[in-house]
């Protein structure tokens, strides 16, 4: 499983830090940026969502209830 926002520049992830706080922290410890729940990589439904994990550390059960689930 990919490192979430690791494709992103050093500068976005500070400016990321920067607006929402904690957040190389959650990563690095393998939290859900949204919840805090310890992210399961086998939990997702399938690529797609777990692409979207890569790009912006929210787990699968946030992702259902941000974008609506199947």
């Amino acid at each position: 499983m990919k490192t979430p926002m690791s494709n992103k520049s050093p500068e976005m992830v500070d400016a990321l830090e920067h607006m929402f706080p904690g957040t190389k922290a959650w990563l690095n410890a393998g939290l859900c940026v949204n919840c805090k729940k310890k992210v399961n990589n086998l939990g997702f439904r399938n690529h797609i969502s777990e692409k979207e994990y890569g790009i912006s550390g929210i787990c699968q059960p946030c992702q259902d209830e941000i974008f609506g689930g199947d």
